[in-house]
């Protein structure tokens, strides 16, 4: 390859080298900061809370850690070549219009998604997981939130990204690791696995909320609060069909599903209702979830 290029192997460019440098070297403590927060939390339940808690929280946070980000994570993929390539370095008003397209996007379907995973949680984790594992799923709706947040800041925090700030991002996930270390600290001895789930949450809506702060040093990270407005209804009107549907106990596997289903076909209906969903924007939307040129 390099006989085919031509290249000189040699060659060394100081210029290069310190701009890869001061992007790449804070990155790697970014990094490594999201490798604390996906695996430190089961290292202290497991110090606090012993091995069969560990279990347990593990399985039942891999269902949701598997399946929600199919969802979440291809909106947050597709943004992120489409905001680099139209940046031109100085357009900023221009990059907080495209950060707030997404933002409302992964908002109208990740909240339909995030609810969705909560009220399945519980016949969802009979059906793949063994009944010892089952007592878990209360976790789920807890670790979705956290799971939403922690995506829906990888928008927020693209101002940093086009800035090159990544010593800044690098400060954010440090302050979110500490959150959740003291967090299951104070957590996990009264409420076990839960008081871990809890932690999650809150690094996640510490690194949310760091990366809306310092995006007023960037590119504003700006949400159409009329989406918020509308979604939220929508959420609520979603959790409360599930909810009902946790109060049949005759069927506590079928009614939970059916409940989702019908819960995420209201979801739709109120935004429709609304006028948040138009057919072109879900078109939209979902090519490019899946990659389709529509």
């Amino acid at each position: 390859m390099v006989a085919r290029l031509d290249a000189q192997v040699g060659e060394f460019d100081r210029d290069t080298f310190r701009k890869l440098a001061r992007y790449g070297v804070p990155m790697i403590g970014w990094l490594f900061g999201l490798t604390l927060l996906t695996f430190v939390d089961r290292v202290l339940i497991e110090l606090l809370a012993g091995t069969a808690a560990v279990g347990i929280y593990s399985s039942n946070y891999a269902l949701v850690q598997t399946g929600l980000p199919l969802v979440l994570s291809p909106l947050v993929q597709a943004a992120h070549p489409a905001i680099m390539t139209e940046w031109s370095g100085d357009n900023h008003e221009a990059m907080r219009g495209l950060i707030a397209e997404y933002s409302r996007y992964f908002l109208l379907l990740g909240v339909g998604a995030t609810v969705f995973a909560g009220v399945i949680s519980r016949p969802l984790s009979a059906l793949v997981l063994g009944r010892a594992f089952h007592p878990g799923y209360v976790i789920v709706p807890i670790i979705a939130p956290a799971l939403f947040l922690w995506n829906f800041a990888m928008l927020g925090h693209k101002g940093l990204e086009l800035a090159e700030s990544t010593g800044t991002m690098t400060l954010g996930i440090a302050v979110a690791v500490l959150v959740n270390v003291a967090g299951n600290y104070l957590l996990i001895p009264p409420y076990g696995y839960v008081g871990a789930a809890v932690a999650t949450l809150s690094s996640s809506t510490v690194y949310a909320g760091f990366a809306f702060v310092t995006s007023f040093r960037t590119v504003r990270w700006t949400v159409s609060k009329r989406a918020i407005a509308h979604v939220a209804v929508a959420g609520g009107v979603m959790a409360g069909i599930g909810w009902a549907g946790y109060l049949v106990d005759a069927t506590p596997l079928v009614a939970p599903l059916l409940a989702g289903v019908v819960g995420f076909g209201a979801y739709a209906g109120v935004l429709v209702a609304f006028g948040e969903i138009e057919g072109d924007e879900l078109r939209k939307a979902v090519g490019e979830i899946g990659g389709y040129d529509w």
